[in-house]
């Protein structure tokens, strides 16, 4: 017998497994991997910016202690304005050499000061010595700048030769100085600035006021080469502008003769001062209205809620018929009458309209009655004519009766026939009024000036310094920013090309704008014949909005279709006199209606609309 082996099994033994990475695991180390090395090489980035901002502003220092000393080595009438633009290591540098005659009060300025304040003689020779300003600017890497300044005295006696001064005072109109408080640089200025200019001397540069002297600002500058050749122009965020003028500038296309403010004459050896009063700008929210809007009591008789009184009477599904006195035969008369009408606010009685079917043999009338403290009585035909004997056409006029002898009305319906198998039918009728409301009117274009002038044109005509041509918006609004305080007029007011009338009593003019205010003002138009249309939903009374609601008259050409507004409404003025109107209005899920109807005066109209079963 063979012996078994001791330690080794014939059948099972273990081998080593080689596991590698997935395809997953794989893509989450490189991304992680790849975050980590996008972070190193950003901060690597930041710091080679870092590094080159720091040597950029290294270099502009330095530029600008070379440009000091280059200005310093140069005549003393050779150092002046001026500005270059240097490359160095990639890097664009703008240089801007800033010189400003300086009035040094050691011997007094040419305002006649001493360092006190004391009156002393005028300096006719201001030109003490010169202040100069170097800035160095760049944009590459974060940008910056660097400000070095210096001054140079002349090496001769000061003869003032060729020189003057200019003294500016900013100033409210309560007496406070307005400080500008941005630093000397040429132009473009930034918001808060003075800009002087010269073209004669290729002058175009940017001051504030004097941080010692709050409002004022006096420069030293070379005479005039010609009358009014210094143009003055002050720039303050949050106020208007404020300039000068001279003969033949010209202003929003108009050539200006005569200015108002001279551009400054600077004369040798003499001060020319100069005030502006300015004050803050404000803004005026424009809107163009109606001085009326319509309402009315209305009835389609789904319910009995609005009926106060009825008699032989059968109401079904928006119907008012007479009721039947048998199976086969309605009674011979029956009446309804409405509960009160008590408007809210009320400025005139509109209209008494209805709609009904008479047929042959029936007829329906209709009366308005009115309350007193105690009963109620029928109109007389002296205030209404026509009313006792009832009224047989829709619709009836109430324009005429008096408001407050007549503050609460009634409407009554007399039903009959003359053959029992018949009756007449009353589908709806509507009492409406116009109230006090206000009716917006949109896209009214108009003019809008103020009192203030630039100067005069050769026919001596005013320059306005402010006249600008605007319109209202889909809501009647317009919203104008940055007036300054005035007395301003408006004009010119049209609307789908015909003009509008501003009522005078209501909107007086001029109207007076204060400084430093946000105020609105409302601008009520009028027209000989307009037309106010209201779209309601017949089943509850709501307006309906986005209905197209189009107005035209084949006879005169006319044909507008406007869209009603959240309150269910459209405008449409001015119109011409005329009874061959037609409206058409169309809504969405509403049946369309066709309206014929008369324009003459001020118009109101509510519509009905009735949607799809």
């Amino acid at each position: 017998m063979r012996k078994k082996k001791q330690g080794i099994n014939p059948i099972f033994f273990n081998r080593p497994v080689k596991k590698g990475f997935t395809l997953i695991e794989v893509l989450v180390a490189t991304l992680l991997i790849s975050i980590v090395f996008l972070g190193i090489f950003g901060g690597f980035q930041l710091v080679i910016k870092v590094v080159a901002q720091s040597k950029a502003k290294t270099q502009a220092v330095y530029l600008a202690s070379q440009k000091i000393e280059e200005m310093r080595g140069l005549n003393f009438s050779e150092i002046v304005t001026n500005q270059e633009n240097i490359t160095i290591n990639g890097v664009n540098y703008d240089v801007e050499m800033l010189v400003e005659d300086f009035d040094d009060c050691a011997d007094g300025t040419i305002e006649g000061l001493d360092c006190s304040g004391g009156a002393v003689l005028p300096d006719t020779a201001p030109n003490d010595y010169k202040k100069i300003k170097v800035r160095v600017s760049w944009q590459s890497f974060f940008g910056g700048e660097a400000i070095l300044s210096s001054y140079a005295a002349s090496g001769t006696l000061e003869t003032g030769e060729g020189k003057g001064a200019l003294r500016i005072s900013l100033s409210d109109s309560s007496g406070q100085p307005i400080e500008i408080l941005s630093g000397d640089q040429l132009s473009p200025c930034p918001t808060d600035s003075i800009n002087i200019k010269n073209e004669g001397y290729d002058l175009d540069q940017c001051y504030g006021t004097d941080t010692n002297n709050p409002g004022i600002r006096v420069l030293i500058l070379d005479k005039s080469l010609e009358p009014d050749d210094y143009k003055i122009s002050v720039l303050k965020s949050g106020y208007p502008l404020v300039e000068t003028f001279r003969s033949g500038d010209i202003y929003n296309g108009s050539v200006i003769s005569t200015p108002s403010r001279k551009n400054p004459t600077i004369t040798e050896g003499e001060l020319y001062p100069i005030t502006f009063i300015i004050d803050p700008s404000s803004n005026l929210d424009i809107k163009t209205a109606l001085t009326w809007n319509g309402d009315s009591f209305f009835d389609s008789f789904l319910n009995q809620s609005k009926i106060s009184e009825s008699e032989n009477i059968y109401l079904n599904n928006g119907e008012i018929s007479l009721a039947t006195s048998s199976p086969v035969s309605y009674f011979s008369s029956g009446h309804i009458e409405s509960n009160s009408i008590i408007p809210s606010q009320i400025t005139e009685w509109y209209k008494f309209e209805w709609s009904d079917l008479k047929e042959i043999d029936t007829n329906i009338t209709y009366k308005v009655f009115y309350a007193t403290s105690s009963s109620w009585f029928l109109i007389s035909d002296s205030d209404l004519p026509g009313n006792s004997e009832g009224f047989g056409v829709s619709p009836v006029d109430l324009s005429q009766l008096n408001i407050n002898k007549y503050k609460e009305l009634k409407i009554r319906a007399s039903l009959s026939t003359n053959d029992i198998t018949k009756t007449p039918l009353l589908y709806e009728w509507r009492v409406s009024w116009k109230n006090g409301q206000e009716t917006a009117i949109s896209n009214v274009s108009f003019n809008i000036r103020g009192d203030k002038i630039v100067g005069t044109d050769v026919n001596e005509n005013s320059i306005y310094k402010y006249s600008k041509n605007f319109s209202s918006d889909s809501s009647g609004h317009k919203v104008m920013s940055g007036l300054e305080t005035d007395n301003y007029y408006f004009s010119n007011f049209i609307r789908n090309g015909g003009a509008l009338n501003l009522n005078n009593s209501l909107s007086p003019i001029p109207f007076n704008l204060l400084s430093g205010t946000s105020t609105s003002y409302t601008l009520y138009l009028e027209s000989d014949n307009s037309l106010l249309v209201k779209v309601k939903d017949v089943s509850n009374l709501e307006p309906v909005f986005g209905a197209g609601v189009r107005l035209f008259n084949q006879g005169l050409g006319y044909d507008v279709s406007l869209t009603t507004d959240g309150l269910g409404e459209a405008l449409f003025l001015p119109l011409q006199n005329s009874s061959n109107y037609t409206l058409n209005i169309r809504a969405q899920n509403y049946y369309e209606r066709n309206i014929p109807l008369s324009v003459s005066g001020n118009n109101y109209k509510e519509v009905d609309l009735e949607r799809y079963e």
